[in-house]
């Protein structure tokens, strides 16, 4: 599965207000109400691993008995996670997210012997790390919200009123958009798939190992047949 930022368009222009009002403590609001698209990417890039999402996860039947069939070897026993932070740790060993090159996109990769299943594992932890993002956010922009039309109400500078009704207006467009059913923080750029050939056991690393087995087997079963075979 590939990811990418989501690129949001049509917000606020705030160069108007600012340069109208050219104070320090209007700058300063100005910066600290202002959208962050990038660290919302690199937010969703660090919890999509994390004990968050495992912990929604965990809470799906499916994806728990999904987890029960991971395994690298049909007799080895199943290990399920039990707890949140149990299973963020397993996903940091069993999940890769890479950079593509120079790009903003990464690539997140799972192996698991159902194909259904790595597919619904990895589109649950997509979901799951917007998800989280977009509820903490609608949370933070309510509180902002509520916070600049009280301050509205009270402040009587018309500046001061103008810069506050500007970010007033960020907020609920803001909030207007984690309300539309769609990616706030990543988009899915490429769907999970499948790869053509398992990715595990690998030929490429268990060829030489037969190979040099085979050669042991070879040579000691050849010098057990010439000791026997001295008078």
């Amino acid at each position: 599965m590939i990811v990418s930022p989501v690129a949001r368009t049509g917000t606020t222009d705030m160069d108007g207000p600012r340069s109208r009002d050219g104070s320090f403590a209007t700058e300063y609001m100005l910066k600290s109400f202002s959208p962050g698209d990038s660290a919302d990417f690199a937010w969703f890039e660090h919890i999509v691993r994390g004990p968050s999402v495992a912990a929604r996860l965990l809470a799906e039947p499916a994806i728990r008995a999904g987890l029960a069939h991971d395994r690298e070897f049909s007799f080895q026993k199943a290990n399920i996670p039990q707890s949140a932070e149990e299973l963020s740790g397993w996903l940091e060993k069993r999940v890769a997210v890479e950079p593509m090159g120079s790009t903003p996109l990464r690539r997140i990769t799972y192996d698991h012997p159902d194909r259904i299943f790595a597919r619904t594992m990895l589109q649950a932890m997509a979901d799951s790390a917007d998800a989280i993002i977009r509820e903490q956010m609608k949370a933070k922009a309510d509180k902002r919200i509520a916070w600049l039309r009280g301050t509205i109400e009270r402040t009587q500078n018309p500046d001061y009123r103008r810069a506050l009704a500007a970010l007033l207006m960020e907020q609920e467009q803001m909030r207007m958009m984690l309300a539309l059913d769609e990616p706030y923080a990543a988009r899915i750029a490429e769907p999970p798939s499948a790869s053509a050939r398992p990715a595990w056991p690998r030929r490429a690393l268990f060829l030489p190992v037969f190979a040099l087995c085979g050669l042991i087997l070879g040579m000691a079963a050849h010098g057990v047949r010439i000791a026997f075979a001295t008078p």
